[in-house]
């Protein structure tokens, strides 16, 4: 006998233990599942978008708050104060991990969710304080990449806490026999390729060091027996430098999208890292180890304003890397690896 309401079987009773109400016979049980009412629908599926501009609203909102409670406190009536700087800054990886657990909930994979959050909200409160003079201190670049850290591992701990739901495969009627059957899962295998961070990092750290290193890169040009190559005057120096700095970030942006099935992403992130990493060694270091990007200033005319100088430099060093990324991918595809089948002779 079938109960109907704790949906399990009974023997030798009418009567659920349970529920005390009848049992069904399982001709009575059959008609009572064809007459049920529908299935509740499945769970809404979120998209990577819409995780990361929600994360990044909660992370920006809650900020907020503790900002208003920190206020409310006396935590910053002295703004110079340890006591308004460390608030300040935790306030701020405190909210980015909120943002990241709930943008980790539900889903898996989703350290790219967490450190997206992570670097927006970062960026946003720093525009926010630091407006109209932006200011790319070393304290203030270290605190938005320890964010896009804690919102990256705090997604994977959101994603590992509440994990996915497991979708389970259609029944299918015994009458539709096919071969396609036996495939575990009934479903495609996943064919996104990994994203490739360590060859990201090195490939933004690639770009920092030829950015650096383009003078004296020059310097041992010039010093070839001969007169090899002619490097022009004192008035080329400039766009010598730019040159051989640009083709040093195209290789790096080729090595960061060759062989990974994804030049694209890939091209996109290490640029975004590599300018990043630019900006902030620009704004700290004397601007003779960057002579390199004196002529792309002078092309821009961003040199009245550090805001415009700023911006002119990681857009062009993010869309380089980018379209570098883009054609390494094209011309070094993903090769599949072939197994060695095992045989028993």
């Amino acid at each position: 006998m079938f109960c109907a309401k704790c949906q399990t079987q009974f023997p030798s009773t009418s009567i659920c233990p349970r529920c005390s109400s009848r049992l069904l016979a399982p001709g009575e049980a059959a008609a009572n599942l064809a007459n049920s009412v529908e299935l509740p629908p499945l769970p809404l599926q979120t998209t990577v978008t819409g995780r990361i501009l929600v994360g990044s609203i909660l992370a920006l909102g809650l900020h907020l708050a503790l900002r208003e409670w920190g206020a409310f406190l006396g935590l910053f009536d002295d703004a110079n104060s340890s006591v308004a700087y460390v608030a300040g800054y935790s306030f701020r990886i405190v909210a980015a991990m909120v943002g990241g657990f709930f943008a980790g909930a539900g889903r898996g994979n989703t350290l790219c969710s967490g450190a997206a959050i992570g670097l927006l909200s970062g960026l946003g409160w720093l525009v926010v304080d630091t407006y109209p003079n932006l200011q790319l201190d070393a304290l203030n670049v270290g605190l938005v990449m320890v964010m896009v850290g804690v919102a990256g591992a705090c997604a994977l701990a959101g994603g590992r806490i509440w994990p996915a739901i497991v979708e389970l495969p259609e029944f299918e009627s015994p009458r539709r026999s096919s071969l396609l059957k036996f495939i575990v899962g009934g479903k495609k295998p996943n064919l996104t390729p990994p994203t490739r961070w360590a060859r990201l990092m090195v490939s933004s750290l690639g770009v920092l060091v030829v950015m650096m290193g383009a003078d004296g890169g020059r310097a041992l040009l010039k010093k070839l027996p001969l007169g090899t190559i002619n490097l022009g005057g004192p008035s080329a120096i400039p766009m010598v430098d730019f040159q051989i700095a640009f083709i040093g970030i195209v290789l790096c942006g080729l090595i960061a999208g060759a062989s990974t099935g994804a030049g694209l992403r890939h091209g996109i992130i290490a640029g975004i890292l590599a300018a990043f990493a630019v900006v902030a060694a620009y704004s700290q270091q004397p601007t003779d180890h960057f002579a390199c990007l004196e002529y792309l200033l002078d092309k821009f005319n961003a040199r009245e304003s550090t805001l415009q100088s700023l911006f002119a430099i990681g857009a062009t060093i993010a869309t380089t890397v980018a379209i570098s990324g883009w054609i390494g991918g094209q011309l070094f595809p993903r090769l599949r690896k072939q197994r060695r089948r095992k045989t028993d002779y």
